[in-house]
């Protein structure tokens, strides 16, 4: 599907942040594309390491589910802010304060359940971040926002682990 496309589809709602993250698909397309020496699985891990770990590479993913996008790139460094500073970076717009409301309680939960369900075992740690990241999902374009991130994660923690296959579909 071409930009245009997309944008078609989406029309009013599609914003300059989705507009920046499928052109950096498209640029990792061509990058792939055009380096001998490297493949997807290589691409895949070095994007693991720049955002320093699998758990932090699968809540970026789940951020485009909820439609987080505009915090994509510096959601780390964001959600650490105190609630004058959040103001300041959201420009005093309380959309996007209430998206980085979102971005917080999302990373809160997926550090909760870890905590609770996935125990104290060091390699076991990252099982369902993997498992999300290596899986194909279908039909959540309008199911999540709706949902919420709270919601939303947990239907994602038992689709994700009751799954036998690698494809989640959400379309009714």
């Amino acid at each position: 599907m071409s930009m245009a496309e997309i944008v078609a589809a989406h029309g009013e709602s599609f914003t300059d942040d989705q507009a920046r993250e499928l052109r950096r698909v498209y640029d990792d397309i061509v990058w792939v594309a055009t380096d001998p020496t490297l493949d997807w699985e290589k691409l895949h891990d070095l994007r693991i390491s720049g955002l320093g770990g699998v758990q932090n590479k699968a809540i970026r993913e789940m951020m485009k589910f909820f439609n987080l996008f505009a915090f994509l790139d510096d959601w780390r460094e964001v959600i650490r802010k105190g609630p004058l500073e959040k103001e300041v970076i959201c420009d005093y717009q309380p959309e996007k304060l209430r998206q980085l409301d979102e971005v917080r309680e999302l990373t809160e939960i997926a550090e909760q359940f870890k905590r609770q369900f996935m125990g104290d075992y060091v390699f076991g740690k990252s099982d369902f971040f993997r498992q999300f990241l290596e899986s194909e999902f279908h039909g959540t374009g309008h199911l999540f926002p709706k949902l919420g991130v709270r919601a939303g994660f947990v239907l994602l923690w038992m689709a994700g682990n009751a799954a036998e296959k690698h494809i989640i579909n959400f379309n009714p």
